[in-house]
């Protein structure tokens, strides 16, 4: 399966660049349901009082970092924060690679022009995606968009999403979200 070698490859680059350590165990057991999908659209609303586009557009990376724990305890804790980039049919969203790291790395990354994509993997290789359908709904100009894209990878149809890093911790070495929400 394409998606599970490149998650192998980007939990290598992650530690190659020295920008995470973490790694994954994946299972077969699903872990997504309905159920524990309203949980988190739950918390996420209380959180931000409402759900809204505005709320979700272009930060991916912010939201998927505060709500990972709450991801953990409702569908596994071994979910794994993912940067990499999507395909929709013919098109490439937020597309990088290694030169993009490096550069990263070195000089910073704006986190207001950031051309990544964050999600979250869970190890039985489903997506929980907060934000990319509201991305998609802005650019493309529809009204009406889904609040998460929740999916096993080989259930994906004509959409492939790519890790290329991952790892929380990578959030502070890149420099992609602007305040933690703590909870308490």
């Amino acid at each position: 399966m394409q998606y599970q070698k490149e998650l192998m490859e980007a939990v290598a680059r992650s530690k190659r660049f020295g920008i995470s350590e973490q790694d994954i165990s994946l299972c077969s057991e699903r872990h997504y349901s309905d159920d524990r999908l309203m949980e988190l659209i739950s918390v996420i609303d209380e959180a931000y009082g409402g759900i809204s586009m505005e709320r979700l557009l272009g930060k991916c990376a912010q939201v998927h970092f505060d709500f990972l724990a709450d991801i953990r305890r409702i569908f596994h804790p071994g979910a794994l924060f993912t940067l990499g980039y999507v395909c929709l049919e013919e098109n490439e969203y937020f597309k990088f690679g290694e030169p993009d790291i490096k550069s990263w790395l070195r000089k910073g990354l704006n986190p207001d022009k950031m051309n990544l994509h964050a999600w979250i993997t869970l190890p039985s290789l489903e997506i929980i995606d907060l934000t990319f359908s509201a991305t998609f709904a802005y650019v493309n100009k529809i009204e009406e968009f889904g609040i998460a894209i929740t999916k096993h990878v080989s259930e994906l149809e004509g959409m492939s999403y790519h890790p290329m890093l991952v790892g929380e911790e990578s959030v502070f070495k890149l420099g992609v979200v602007k305040s933690i929400r703590f909870t308490i």
